[in-house]
């Protein structure tokens, strides 16, 4: 079944307090058991290594550079949108991000700020809490009632990457590993 990201469930599963502490050392520990759904962590860009640098974020003859992750995607959660099998060593991923909202902004959507104006509405998803840009998509909800870090200010830009489990890692900023849900969970 193809992963939607604004129809299916996001995982949760216990938390290891040690492995926040291992990312904030610099340490970022390899997993290999991530699902479709599951919320992640894109790396920052300095933790990349040279190669998946040159692989992931420079342009190259035949690659544009709307084709490469740019910078300030990095050392943002991610969704894993698609993974074709245990065994894989690369997933399909969309950010999600607060784009700059809080109390000081007014929760301001991305679509209605300046510097996202070039980005078309319909391409963002909300969490559940957050201004939606359409009535078109249903809110993303995540499994057991688990909301994101900011519930008023978590939305997904519908813009994906093909990336190596070697620039993801878990997600530090809640307590339990986040999975995409649906309304009832």
């Amino acid at each position: 079944m193809e992963f939607d990201p604004a129809k299916q469930p996001v995982r949760l599963a216990s938390w290891d307090t040690s492995h926040s502490q291992r990312i904030w050392a610099g340490q970022w520990p390899a997993r290999n058991d991530w699902k479709e759904g599951d919320i992640a962590f894109l790396k920052p860009a300095a933790a990349f290594t040279e190669q998946e640098r040159d692989m992931l974020m420079r342009p190259t003859a035949g690659r544009r550079r709307r084709d490469t992750i740019p910078e300030k995607a990095t050392d943002h959660p991610v969704i894993i949108l698609r993974r074709l099998s245990e065994k894989s060593t690369h997933v399909m991923v969309a950010t999600v991000s607060v784009y700059r909202c809080s109390d000081a902004t007014g929760y301001t959507p991305p679509w209605k700020q300046e510097f996202h104006r070039h980005k078309l509405p319909e391409d963002f998803r909300a969490f559940d809490g957050c201004e939606r840009s359409s009535t078109e998509y249903e809110p993303l909800y995540l499994q057991h009632g688990c909301h994101m870090p900011k519930p008023r200010a978590s939305w997904v830009y519908i813009h994906i990457w093909a990336v190596p489990l070697t620039v993801i890692s878990g997600f530090n900023k809640a307590r339990h590993l986040l999975r995409k849900g649906c309304a009832e969970n």
